[in-house]
């Protein structure tokens, strides 16, 4: 199980000199994992905790939030997303709408680098 919260304001308090996971549902078709609101059962129901358990359908990373710089990753996780789909032989138009120009220059930079690393 893993403790989340819906509150960006929230997450970001918490973390103030670390990283923020977005999460959602895998699958756009909506739906989502189950969780149990926390929030009356905590000292701090402000932060508006959510403890998943499972579901019908995964979660996946949406945003990865660097909170000291404010950068995010959120282009990469979608090019890595694009990645798995074809190296499992999934469609993609069940994950993505239509695969970026950003993604390919992603996907043809992660492939060059992982080369290098072979020698």
């Amino acid at each position: 199980p893993t403790s989340t919260t819906q509150d960006i304001c929230v997450a970001t308090n918490f973390a103030q000199k670390g990283i923020i996971l977005k999460l959602t549902a895998f699958y756009k078709t909506g739906g989502g994992g189950y969780f149990f609101n926390c929030s009356w059962l905590s000292c701090y129901s402000n932060e508006s905790e959510r403890l998943f358990i499972g579901g019908y359908w995964p979660l996946q990373f949406e945003d990865i939030i660097n909170t000291m710089t404010g950068s995010t990753y959120k282009v990469y996780l979608h090019a890595f997303g694009i990645l798995i789909a074809a190296f499992n032989g999934l469609p993609l138009s069940t994950y993505y709408t239509k695969v970026a120009k950003m993604d390919r220059y992603i996907i043809r930079h992660l492939l060059k680098r992982t080369d290098k690393c072979k020698q």
